[in-house]
Order: C-alpha cells, then sequence, then structure tokens
C-alpha cells in the first residue's frame, strides 16, 4: 500500500506442501481502464469464496524518485531483480535455461492440471449468477446457481409470452458448465421462439453469458 492505495495484487495456491504464487505492480497503468476493469455490473455474479478487498489503486511511478520518472517497464523490472539478487548488474543474475526434460515435465502438468478443465474450474467455489434485460417480448431474469464449474440450479422469470414450459429450458441448463463453449451448445439446441417468443438464440446466451 501506498498512502493506503493498493498498487499490488496477488493469488496464492497452496497443495502437497507446495505454494504457487503470482502477483502484480502497477508501475503505470491507465488507472480510468483499472476503475472500468473493477465496477460491479448492474448484472452482478455473486462469489461465496474469499473477497477481494476493494482499495484505491495507484501507480508506483509517481512516487519514484525524480531521477526515475520517466522508467520504463523493462528498466523497472531490471531494477528489481538487482534488488532481490543483491547484484549491481542483471549479467550477474544467474539464468536458468530450461532442459528438454523440463519442457517434458512442464507438458505433463498441463495435460494432466493447468489444460484440464475440471483442475481449473471444476472445484470453483459455488457462485450465483443474476442477469435480467428488457426486450421487445418482454423482460426475462434468469437466475443460476454454479458450483463446481456447473449449473445446480437454474430458474427463468419473467413476462414474456412463450408456448412451452420455460421449465425445459431450465433443465436443459442445469448440468452445464459455466463457460462460454458449453453453454453456446446448450443455448444453440433450446427453440427460443416456442419458450419466449421473437428472440434469438444469440440474445438468450448473451443475457446467459
Amino acid at each position: 500500500m501506498i498512502d493506503d492505495m493498493k498498487f499490488s495484487g496477488n493469488a496464492m495456491y497452496s497443495t502437497n506442501g507446495r505454494m504457487y504464487a503470482h502477483g502484480t505492480l502497477m508501475l503505470d497503468s491507465d488507472k480510468n481502464e483499472v476503475t472500468n476493469a473493477l465496477k460491479v455490473r448492474k448484472d452482478k455474479i455473486e462469489s461465496k469464496g474469499v473477497k477481494s478487498i476493494r482499495s484505491r489503486v495507484t501507480n508506483i511511478k509517481p512516487f519514484l524518485p525524480k531521477e526515475n520518472q520517466d522508467m520504463t517497464t523493462e528498466e523497472f523490472k531490471e531494477e528489481i531483480l538487482l534488488k532481490i539478487f543483491g547484484v549491481d548488474s542483471v549479467d550477474e543474475v544467474n539464468t536458468y535455461e530450461l532442459t528438454d526434460e523440463d519442457w517434458q515435465k512442464i507438458q505433463e502438468y498441463t495435460d494432466k492440471y493447468y489444460g484440464n478443465w475440471d483442475w481449473n474450474y471444476g472445484h470453483s467455489p459455488e457462485f450465483n449468477v443474476e442477469r435480467y434485460k428488457r426486450f421487445s417480448i418482454g423482460s426475462i431474469d434468469i437466475r443460476l446457481n454454479v458450483q463446481e464449474g456447473k449449473i445446480a440450479n437454474a430458474k427463468i422469470y419473467g413476462d414474456f409470452f412463450g408456448l412451452g414450459d420455460i421449465k425445459d429450458v431450465e433443465d436443459k441448463l442445469i448440468g452445464t458448465r459455466y463457460e462460454k463453449e458449453a453453454l453456446k451448445k446448450v443455448v444453440d439446441t433450446i427453440d427460443v421462439k416456442k419458450y419466449f417468443g421473437d428472440m434469438e438464440n444469440k440474445e438468450l446466451f448473451d443475457l446467459i453469458y
């Protein structure tokens, strides 16, 4: 924190006695873009996981000594390396070159974990999704409960006039992964005009996701 303003964000994951960590530093970011990214949408997603504490944000650059105000991102990275390794030049920093065996291990872990949907999303915290929009056919209010990355419960409300039982649509959504391709595949199979009136599948998909 600098003057009670956040300039960094970090996340950690612990497993089998090992800790994985990553973080960011805001050196000279566009604060307007950062503010827009942090705004809570009216159509909200409410997570039951650990919530990040909101605070004002700032860049590091304005707080650097005057002689460093024009420092580039690359120069800033080099300064960090010099401090971490306690050397006077980046040429003195030991560089580890990945071997073929290393790359093989990396690929194995990617296939088993990092490229696996169940590992990335299957153990995500439970969260609720609320989506509302008024269309020419009336308003549609969609409520989803997502557990382990999949829709566990779905309810659809609104003042639209469809011919089919809306529970058919709710049942189709249940069990679907809450990710773009899986949802689109399911929504494309729904006869939206039967259940909602004169609207397109893409409009329903855009509302859900």
